[in-house]
């Protein structure tokens, strides 16, 4: 297929947050497959030149797929401030009039959550959130999600258009199987502050013969570090400074002991799929989406986040260390079928369904 791969910020392959890394994956995903991809990223003006190179060749093209950001899409410049949506809108409108499939992955709602942005964030953004919301609405034929709990946060878009496509990972092969650590070492890899908050695995971690280990950037750390103790066996790792390859070929458990909030009840995390393809069962706290895949998939243990409850099931993991092993089958038995390949294939697979329907 011939496909249009559109995003409104530079592809910059340096960067190291979920969202930059799920457009990275995507992409070389769609490329994998045998698509012949165009690419329309960057600021403005490169958008601009590229739509030019193409507008009168557009309909040798198949479908449009979109990687929204965590900003709406004419907010994106460096400076933040609003754009003009006449060009983005008008290109959207041309692919649509000459029949191309168009989709979107709309990454986050944070915004529509009072607890988590200040006043004048939400008197700001919420506008312009709402806009391109209508946009995506009016031209795009899907609008893809993390999940599908997510649906019932988002007002004014045609719930038939709403699909779902989580993250994904890129492990293909199995990995081989080896004895667990003594001690057992625990992993976390992700943010930390007021949407993750872990102070109840800090405390209970002085109680247990276990090391963890936590992947984090440091800027996050250095925020809230004042609010946790450190005790002999928790390890803080920053990102920059550590393979993270090498750090999961050595740790026996991933982690999403997270105080439950309403923002993780539908936020299915990019490290869930991360900890599935380096096959790490997970201990997730109930009150979340990761817990409840978790739970239907059997990869792992869910809990109370409560400190006792975490202490129990460690003692009753380090006694019973079979259980591992069986966790880890079950990943293997799901883990090709979480793969970003796959979620190409979602979407060229919905394109292709289109198409059919509309041949004339």
């Amino acid at each position: 297929m011939n496909l249009i791969f559109y995003r409104t910020l530079p592809m910059e392959l340096s960067r190291l947050s979920t969202s930059w890394i799920r457009t990275l994956k995507m992409l070389e995903a769609f490329q994998k497959m045998g698509c012949n991809v165009y690419e329309i990223t960057g600021y403005q003006k490169e958008r601009k030149e590229k739509i030019r190179k193409i507008w009168d060749s557009l309909n040798r093209f198949d479908l449009l797929y979109m990687e929204s950001a965590t900003i709406p899409f004419f907010l994106t410049e460096k400076h933040h401030l609003p754009t003009p949506i006449f060009m983005d809108v008008i290109f959207f409108n041309e692919c649509k009039r000459r029949g191309l499939f168009l989709s979107v992955f709309y990454r986050d709602i944070h915004w529509v959550f009072l607890e988590l942005n200040s006043f004048l964030r939400r008197i700001f953004f919420t506008p312009f959130h709402k806009l391109e919301l209508k946009i995506f609405n009016r031209y795009f034929n899907k609008i893809y999600l993390p999940s599908d709990k997510m649906k019932k946060y988002i007002s004014g878009v045609d719930g038939e258009k709403m699909d779902t496509l989580p993250p994904g990972h890129s492990l293909y092969h199995f990995f081989e199987n080896r004895k667990l650590n003594q001690p057992l070492k625990l992993f976390y890899i992700g943010g930390i502050g007021q949407v993750y908050k872990m102070h109840k695995l800090f405390k209970v971690l002085k109680e247990l013969p276990v090391n963890l280990y936590l992947y984090f950037r440091k800027s996050d750390w250095e925020k809230v570090k004042n609010e946790y103790e450190l005790s002999e066996n928790i390890f803080i790792i920053f990102e920059e400074k550590q393979n993270l390859n090498e750090m999961y070929s050595n740790v026996d458990l991933s982690l999403f002991f997270l105080e439950p909030i309403e923002y993780l009840s539908f936020a299915l995390a990019h490290k869930l799929f991360e900890y599935i393809g380096f096959e790490k069962p997970i201990i997730a706290s109930e009150g979340t989406a990761v817990s409840e895949f978790v739970k239907q998939n059997d990869i792992g243990w869910v809990i109370k986040y409560d400190e006792q409850e975490f202490k129990g099931l460690i003692e009753h993991i380090i006694n019973n260390p079979e259980e591992v092993m069986n966790k880890i089958e079950n990943i293997r038995k799901i883990k090709n079928m979480h793969t970003w390949i796959k979620r190409a294939e979602k979407v060229i697979n919905d394109a292709q369904e289109y198409i059919n329907k509309n041949k004339h």
